[in-house]
């Protein structure tokens, strides 16, 4: 432990030595633990001890994870924390840098909507106003199902994006990860689902 460095706080320390992880996601961790210590969460130092945690086992696989992105996956879909963690940049950067590794890379932007790349041309869709959030549960898988949909019946990529949007705002609308029947039913006069 004598050759970390530390980064000293009120209550407790935690080693900043993560080659792999970037700044960004360096960044991350640090603003939750602060958050934690700005509400004045009990067990403060637990907590913050599992993010590190957390964050030393997302590092270490970092190589590993580009080249099986650039050996065996066609598309990638990420959120934007993700996007960063695997390219050790911020979110802005990291649609080009997943974009030179597959075919298609995909950033999920939640309400702000979504943006791809594929063979260089950048596409992006606006998110999708919704009347109220009850669950995300299930948004991202949602997102992508509605692509790849799209994707499999040979809409171009914004059409793709725009129906990955539209399903994932609508199952934040209820509660668990599904779809309701009056949903499908509209999804399918809409998009021939």
């Amino acid at each position: 432990m004598a050759d970390k460095k530390w980064t000293s706080l009120p209550e407790f320390r935690i080693p900043i030595q993560y080659e792999n992880a970037g700044k960004y996601l360096r960044a991350l961790v640090q603003e939750k633990i602060d958050e934690m210590l700005k509400n004045g969460w009990s067990g403060v130092a637990c907590r913050a001890q599992r993010l590190e945690e957390e964050l030393d086992v997302l590092c270490r696989g970092f190589p590993e994870n580009i080249l099986i992105i650039k050996d065996y996956v066609d598309i990638v879909f990420a959120n934007e924390e993700e996007s960063a963690m695997l390219t050790e940049t911020v979110p802005e950067n990291a649609l080009q840098q997943l974009g030179e590794l597959c075919d298609i890379a995909v950033v999920k932007l939640g309400g702000k909507g979504a943006c791809a790349i594929q063979n260089g041309t950048y596409y992006d869709v606006a998110g999708i106003m919704v009347d109220e959030v009850l669950d995300t549960t299930g948004a991202g898988d949602t997102f992508a199902a509605g692509f790849l949909y799209a994707l499999s019946k040979g809409k171009d990529i914004r059409t793709c994006l725009h129906l990955g949007n539209i399903m994932a705002a609508d199952i934040i609308q209820h509660v668990g990860a599904f779809l309701p029947e009056i949903s499908w039913k509209r999804l399918h006069e809409e998009w021939n689902l």
